[in-house]
This record gives structure tokens, sequence and C-alpha cells, in this order.
């Protein structure tokens, strides 16, 4: 195995866990009738619920896009070529009646 399969899961671990942190410090939990749920009671800025919102959304959809984007390079680098050669193959005109 290389580093790198030790890495990933270390960094995802470790982002999950940083991500988490400030809710420590949000103060107190409130029962939330609507949601029939516990949620933090946060009484905080707009700042720091607009910095929550990019880095536990918008880093994640742009990591998860980067990833997906490497695997759709990785099936065209692979299965184009073939793909190509199977479709002229079938497309000769021997094979077609008109």
């Amino acid at each position: 195995m290389t580093g790198n399969t030790y890495y990933h899961p270390c960094l995802t671990w470790l982002l999950s866990i940083l991500a988490t942190i400030p809710n420590f410090f949000v103060g107190s939990l409130q029962y939330e009738p609507r949601m029939y749920s516990c949620t933090f009671a946060q009484t905080v800025s707009s700042h720091y619920t607009i910095s929550l919102i990019i880095i536990n959304f918008l880093i994640s959809v742009l990591v998860i896009s980067f990833c997906y984007l490497g695997i759709w390079i990785l099936v065209i680098k692979c299965w184009a070529p073939l793909n190509c050669t199977g479709l002229s193959v079938a497309m000769s005109p021997a094979n077609l009646r008109l």
C-alpha cells in the first residue's frame, strides 16, 4: 500500500473533527419543536453562520466534484479508445444495409 492510502482517510477524519470543533463553543442545546430534535442554540453573528456554511458545504462539494472529475477523466482515457474502435468496426459499410 502507498502512503496516500493512509493519508487520505486520516485527512478526512481530521477535517471532520475540525469542522465540529466550533459546535463545542456554541454554548447549549435547545429543543426545536418543528423538527422534533435538539439543535445548537446559536446566538452568534451571521458571519459565523456563513463561514460554517462555506466550510462545511461548499468546500465539501468542491472536494467531491474534484474527485469525480478525476474519475471521469480516467474513465474517458481508458474507455474512449476501445469504444471508438468498436463503433468504427460496428459501422463499417459492409455491415450497413441500405
